[in-house]
């Protein structure tokens, strides 16, 4: 969703509540890199009132803002948002075949604990029937020796509160072995570091604004939990 930072509320109406990344963090990446963390007692403010970002040590602007309860996380790269939540993953991956086979795979099994976790917490919530929580059980049993879900087994998932969430990346074209279910469906694609953080962020798991021409303006784009 994109907010304008010039907006004001009518009189009397309050302020909506600001998105907050909800995605459980890892532990604090040991390697090098430009991430900054900012706590809210220590956000610098312009005139107006509005944030203004730190700038990384070389004087660059960030290209992300992760907003936590509390803090916001400053990060110039989708590996280093993607470092603060999967235990093990490199900030600043090395060039090459093999790291990038060991991001990939740390991501893939990331995703496999959001899917399974979106369907534990569907289930724990009572929104599922018997059927369909064996159904969206189905659709999250990675590493078992079963190819992933088809429409064969699902032609179309209907639900219109739970959506189906899955690894798209198994379901590329390129391959053309598989054709995922129809409906309310969301895919999440480890292949890519930017392309999964987006999904992560769509899936409403992360609140992250983004300036996407890393200029020196306050990012304005802000998606995620509540957008």
């Amino acid at each position: 969703m994109m907010t304008n930072p010039d907006d004001q509320q009518p009189p009397g109406t309050a302020e909506p509540a600001e998105p907050v990344t909800v995605l459980p963090l890892g532990p604090w990446p040991a390697k090098e890199s430009t991430l900054r963390v900012v706590a809210d007692r220590d956000q610098q403010q312009d005139h107006s009132g509005r944030p203004v970002p730190p700038v990384t040590s070389g004087g660059f602007p960030f290209r992300y803002k992760v907003r936590l309860t509390g803090a916001s996380v400053y990060a110039s790269t989708a590996d280093e948002v993607l470092a603060v939540f999967i235990a093990g993953y490199d900030p600043r991956p090395a060039r090459g075949r093999d790291a990038e086979l060991a991001q990939i795979t740390l991501r893939g099994e990331h995703c496999i604990g959001v899917i399974v976790h979106h369907v534990a917490q569907a289930m724990l919530a009572g929104l599922l029937s018997p059927e369909e929580e064996r159904t969206l059980q189905r659709s999250a049993a990675y590493g078992t020796g079963q190819d992933p879900i088809t429409v064969d087994e699902c032609p179309r998932w209907e639900h219109p509160e739970v959506p189906m969430v899955l690894m798209g990346d198994l379901y590329a074209a390129e391959y053309g072995r598989f054709t995922p279910p129809a409906g309310n469906v969301i895919m999440l694609w480890p292949g890519r570091a930017d392309r999964y953080l987006a999904g992560l962020v769509d899936l409403g798991l992360i609140a992250l604004s983004e300036n996407p021409g890393v200029a020196a303006a306050p990012p304005v784009e802000v998606r995620g939990v509540g957008s």
